[in-house]
């Protein structure tokens, strides 16, 4: 895998680069109050926090 800085994932994000999908998994007030530029809001952050994520 790949590393990037923040500063470079904003940046393709920003530009429409294809690439990886950010998800965001705080709270819906969380991701309001400031996110990654085409970051993906998913409210799972509780479940995640108490156990393994069932699908």
């Amino acid at each position: 895998m790949q590393e990037i800085t923040p500063e470079e994932l904003s940046d393709r994000l920003r530009n429409g680069d294809d690439g990886p999908v950010v998800l965001d998994i705080r709270h819906g007030a969380d991701f309001e109050d400031g996110q990654l530029p085409g970051s993906i809001d998913v409210d799972v952050y509780d479940q995640s926090t108490d156990g393994p994520l069932r699908c």
